[in-house]
């Protein structure tokens, strides 16, 4: 009984984390294109799409599917050249 306790706080310690790692990601892109000073619809296409990559990684890692995670992380530096 108590294994189940800690890995269901386990589990919402890992949900805790990726709302963070992905709140950042998203500021930090939007910082990034507004720094270089790209148009507005610009920014909020990379945004979205940065935004739909980190997701999909999130949601793959949490479902153990660490190759799907790793592969949307690597989507990311591809899209936005």
């Amino acid at each position: 009984m108590k294994k189940e306790w800690s890995n269901s706080g386990l589990k919402r310690m890992k949900k805790e984390w990726s709302k963070i790692v992905l709140l950042c990601g998203l500021v930090a892109s939007v910082l990034v294109g507004l720094l270089f000073s790209e148009d507005a619809a610009t920014v909020i296409a990379n945004t979205s799409e940065l935004l739909f990559c980190i997701l999909s990684s999130i949601e793959s890692y949490l479902q153990k599917q660490k190759v799907w995670a790793v592969l949307w992380l690597a989507i990311i530096p591809i899209s936005m050249c």
